[in-house]
């Protein structure tokens, strides 16, 4: 089946590869034991996508090979890619960012969570390193630094 499908894309002048959210690696982490252990024990509900993405990044390995052979398979092509995965994995691969979309959003940006704005921005860097040391009990939650938008504050 695999073969077919290279060949496939070998042939075309134009391909448009949907992926859905069954190749969205977050669904495999939600069965991990120990993420559902760090879930339960959450005061804080708004770092539960700050906690998958860092589960993401362990676990990501496989899937990042089999974006790295997508794109192997669509060099020189004329490709478009529309992706329902959050997991970010797509944008490591090689392939052109500027020829796929991500509709559902990916962990990697933060929106005002009252819209005061349409802007995105990226998740702060001490933000994600708090939680790696969190997941690893070197601080407690609360030592973690919520992030506020930089338009209202919220």
């Amino acid at each position: 089946m695999t073969e077919h499908i290279i060949n496939s894309i070998k042939e075309a002048q134009l391909v448009l590869i949907g992926i859905g959210e069954e190749f969205d690696l977050k669904k495999l982490i939600r069965q991990d034991k120990r993420y559902q252990e760090v879930i339960e024990g959450l005061a804080n509900e708004w770092l539960i996508p700050f906690v998958e993405k860092a589960f993401l990044v362990k676990a990501g390995n496989e899937y990042l090979e089999a974006y790295k052979q997508l794109a192997h398979c669509l060099q020189d092509k004329n490709y478009f890619i529309v992706s329902l995965c959050q997991d970010g994995f797509i944008r490591l691969s090689g392939l052109d960012t500027e020829r796929m979309v991500e509709p559902c959003g990916t962990y990697d940006k933060l929106q005002c969570s009252e819209g005061c704005s349409r802007d995105l921005y990226n998740v702060p860097e001490e933000l994600k390193e708090q939680v790696n040391l969190w997941l690893k009990g070197e601080i407690s939650e609360t030592e973690i630094e919520r992030t506020v938008c930089p338009g209202c504050g919220k």
